[in-house]
């Protein structure tokens, strides 16, 4: 084979997952070849992970992971609603709960602890989209989270903060040749 372009490695890809099906039925294992990497240069270059998982007899041979159904992801966001929820203040009776923002009525179906700007996610009553929200739709949602917030927030204005007591300062020491001066000389 000359040089290896990127569909030659795509094809050597294909031929390494039909070589090692025969081996998946001789040694009773699960095989599966991750996605691959391919580098120009000497040739080319091709990377495949490849994972061996021993099967007990009679056992599911494991799949790829499959994208959850539009049932499961609403009943994932609820739990890490129900879950995360609490450290805003809300309650599993505030997952739903419609609030109005620019004219616009939204209801409140999810969370995401990892966003710190806009945590919440809404859901456009009239059209279906999903949008970010951030903490000033506490106060509608309930009165309960917005307290909360604002008890954390005044926690942290009034925490005591450290104090550095003030030392004599020392004379500075010059840092290049230009900042030495030069000796007073007398002629």
């Amino acid at each position: 084979m000359p040089e290896m372009d990127r569909n030659g490695a795509r094809e050597i890809r294909r031929d390494i997952i039909l070589a090692l099906a025969g081996l998946e039925k001789q040694h009773g294992i699960s095989i599966v070849v991750g996605p691959g990497t391919y580098l120009k240069g000497e040739g080319g270059r091709l990377r495949v992970k490849v994972t061996a998982i021993k099967v007990a007899a009679g056992a599911k041979v494991l799949e790829a992971a499959k994208p959850l159904t539009r049932e499961e992801q609403v009943a994932r966001e609820r739990a890490i609603f129900i879950l995360e929820g609490k450290a805003y203040g809300l309650v599993s009776e505030d997952y739903g709960k419609t609030f109005s923002s620019r004219n616009r009525t939204y209801a409140l179906i999810a969370i995401n602890p990892r966003r710190h700007k806009y945590p919440f996610i809404g859901k456009g009553i009239y059209t279906g989209k999903r949008y970010r929200f951030g903490f000033n739709i506490l106060p509608v949602i309930s009165v309960a989270a917005h307290q909360k917030v604002k008890q954390d927030q005044e926690a942290k204005r009034n925490a005591p903060t450290k104090v550095r007591e003030l030392q004599p300062q020392q004379p500075r020491k010059p840092s290049s040749l230009y900042d030495v001066q030069p000796p007073d000389i007398e002629v």
